[in-house]
């Protein structure tokens, strides 16, 4: 009863403060210094939406009694805290589920073991080759979350209080996911950034939008005017070097420490180039099998 009313409550918040679901949001670790979405339902609606799933449905095995994340899901949500001595990841999506039927699946898996956590489904891989324990979660049947199973179960602990994010980080959230169909807001840099003028990025936000057009921006704040111009150069001389008419059309600028890029595609352009990488990386699948090895179905 007392999760209701939170939920509740977060979402008449959330109507005005964020157009990401509050609900994926209030579970986020506090210390979360990088987040990105989907917004599911708005990014198939459009011809390039519709392209991708097509894409993705004819590429991926089925996985029967367990959620299909193409048409279960209406939004996904990634949290990353950034911290290289204890590192956090959280995936949750908003949707309509099936716990039930997903746990009475998982209960036949000999490396997956059903279990309740304060009222909620927890399917633990119990795998002792995988890396780390991980755990995929429900709460009700609108909201599923996966992760480590300690960073799975603290986020169903903060199911049942109000959280918070940092304040500026929630302020670009709500902008990004307000007007974009795919975002993503740091408050860190870029990480494992090996050439210098990546190493000048101090946080970094962006996004795309679906239509009859896809648009793409994406803003980076470097620690001084004279990097950020330097980091235009980079940019400019790598679109250059790829020989790629997409990647020469970025649109590229520094104002003080702030470089922007945009772009702006047809969306049968975008369509090409999405095909163009699929078959792209088909090849190079098939170049490393070996001799005579049959393909395998695609996951």
């Amino acid at each position: 009863m007392r999760r209701t009313a939170i939920l509740a409550g977060l979402f008449l918040w959330g109507v005005a403060a964020f157009a990401a679901d509050p609900a994926l949001l209030n579970l986020v670790m506090p210390n979360a210094k990088v987040l990105a979405g989907i917004n599911v339902t708005n990014a198939i609606a459009s011809p390039f939406g519709k392209f991708i799933r097509g894409r993705i449905a004819a590429n991926r095995r089925p996985s029967p009694g367990f959620f299909d994340p193409l048409s279960d899901a209406t939004e996904y949500l990634l949290a990353i805290n950034a911290d290289p001595s204890s590192p956090e990841l959280l995936v949750l999506a908003s949707g309509t589920f099936s716990p039930a039927q997903i746990a009475a699946t998982a209960a036949n898996r000999a490396d997956l073991e059903v279990q309740t956590y304060d009222g909620d489904t927890l399917i633990v891989n119990t795998n002792p080759q995988a890396k780390g324990v991980r755990a995929v979660a429900f709460i009700g049947v609108s909201i599923a979350l996966t992760g480590d199973v300690t960073d799975v179960k603290a986020a169903l602990d903060r199911s049942t209080t109000v959280n918070s994010i940092d304040p500026a980080l929630a302020a670009q959230v709500n902008a990004l996911s307000a007007n974009n169909d795919v975002w993503v807001a740091s408050s860190v840099g870029l990480p494992g950034r090996k050439m210098q003028a990546l190493q000048a990025i101090q946080s970094f936000n962006g996004g795309l939008k679906f239509g009859a057009n896809v648009t793409g921006n994406l803003q980076a704040v470097a620690n001084s005017p004279q990097n950020a111009a330097a980091l235009v150069s980079v940019i400019q001389l790598m679109a250059t070097a790829a020989k790629n008419p997409v990647l020469q059309n970025i649109q590229v600028s520094a104002a003080d420490s702030a470089v922007t890029l945009s772009l702006t595609l047809p969306e049968t352009e975008a369509e090409a180039q999405v095909e163009a990488l699929i078959n792209g990386f088909a090849a190079l699948r098939r170049q490393a099998r070996p001799s005579g090895q049959a393909p395998q179905s695609a996951r």
